[in-house]
């Protein structure tokens, strides 16, 4: 209730043609409710004070300082609105304000109140994308600047700026700032990175095909920086490859651009080891062929015969491995069968088994019918898988 409500209503009472006691008690009321309407009204104690709504954050003003605002609610009626605006306190972010650092009235959109408040991300750095290796042991991170303060040049902006990349901060503007036009201010920092270069996923491994035991990875390098030599790059580039780490690989194949290393395995042994030459019958000759040396075991799937070795009796070689249960007689041991030797090894066609001897190259001479006193003898090629 208003004041002038009270006052029109004495007047529409004094206008009535009441009698005297009648016109009395009506303005004794009527100066009752007047009174009550004062107290609600003017009493400290029940005017309810004027109160900022929710603070919404709003463009950067200058460098490190953001602009917020509120709409001022429940502005008492006996204060004026820009007064209750510079006087009405407020906390944002944890920083308190004693009043509006600028008051706007916006008529029927009431009291505004805009705050300057300290903040670190004016400007900031959006995310940091991973670009290309400029050197060893050093890559590229760019990222876009946003929220540069109006007015502010964007490279004055750029060259102030810090960063914080894969959690570390760096307390140095950018190597490079650089505008794009519609797609803003960027900056470019180089900042150290082991990766640069590294090898890349092994696309395999195989048993080396000159040192007994040794298994071979083989890896690309990549992320090669510009200008950097490939073999000096892959002689000092670590790795960590089959559970065993290096400093520099094992040989570094300039024609494939691969590094190869090396890594002792048991599984990967390139011959059986031979049986003792007195065990064995003595090398024969024979016409058209040439003897090339003694058998091997599984030459071609070492992986699934670990046990396998190499044997000889005077019907020639065999070869003997681990079986549980299994007591062949010809190996000498509990638990261990035999199997044929095989000459494989060698990847000639042209090479078998003639026992007892070993393993013998036939020549092609004797494979057209010329040569040869004894004939053509029948070479023993016995499949790889068991």
């Amino acid at each position: 209730m208003q004041p002038t409500i009270v006052t029109f209503f004495l007047a529409f009472l004094g206008s009535r043609r009441l009698n005297a006691p009648t016109r009395r008690k009506c303005f004794t009321m009527g100066a009752v409710m007047a009174s009550v309407v004062a107290v609600l009204l003017f009493s400290p104690s029940i005017v309810q004070a004027a109160n900022w709504g929710d603070f919404q954050p709003d463009k950067c003003l200058r460098f490190g300082v953001r602009q917020y605002y509120s709409r001022l609610w429940n502005i008492p009626v006996t204060q004026s609105w820009d007064a209750a605006c510079k006087s009405t306190p407020a906390t944002i972010n944890g920083i308190s304000f004693s009043a509006a650092t600028r008051c706007v009235d916006k008529g029927p959109l009431g009291e505004w109140g805009e705050f300057d408040v300290p903040d670190s991300s004016c400007p900031h750095w959006g995310d940091f994308q991973k670009d290309q290796c400029t050197a060893m042991g050093v890559r590229q991170y760019s990222s876009r600047l946003w929220d540069i303060p109006g007015g502010m040049d964007w490279t004055d902006a750029c060259k102030r700026m810090g960063a914080t990349i894969n959690a570390t901060w760096y307390n140095a503007p950018p190597n490079e700032c650089k505008g794009e036009g519609a797609f803003g201010m960027w900056g470019k920092f180089n900042v150290p990175d082991p990766t640069c270069p590294h090898w890349g996923v092994s696309p395999g491994f195989r048993c080396s095909e000159t040192t007994n035991g040794v298994r071979e990875y083989l890896a690309p390098l990549e992320d090669l920086p510009p200008g950097v030599s490939w073999l000096d790059a892959c002689k000092s580039t670590p790795a960590d490859m089959g559970g065993v780490h290096f400093s520099t690989p094992t040989e570094c194949k300039t024609d494939k651009r691969l590094g190869v290393f090396a890594v002792a395995d048991p599984q990967c042994r390139r011959r059986s080891p031979p049986p003792p030459a007195s065990k064995c019958p003595p090398i024969q000759t024979f016409a058209c062929y040439t003897y090339k040396g003694q058998p091997d075991c599984a030459s071609n799937n070492k992986i699934d015969h670990l046990t396998a070795h190499l044997e000889c009796d005077q019907n020639g070689y065999f070869c003997c491995e681990d079986a549980q249960g299994v007591n062949d007689a010809r190996c000498g041991r509990a638990n261990q069968r035999s199997f044929p030797a095989d000459c494989m090894g060698y990847h000639n066609t042209k090479v078998g088994l003639i026992q007892p001897s070993g393993c013998y190259e036939r020549q092609d001479p004797c494979i057209s019918g010329g040569g040869g006193g004894q004939g053509i003898l029948p070479l023993q090629r016995p499949g790889s898988k068991r």
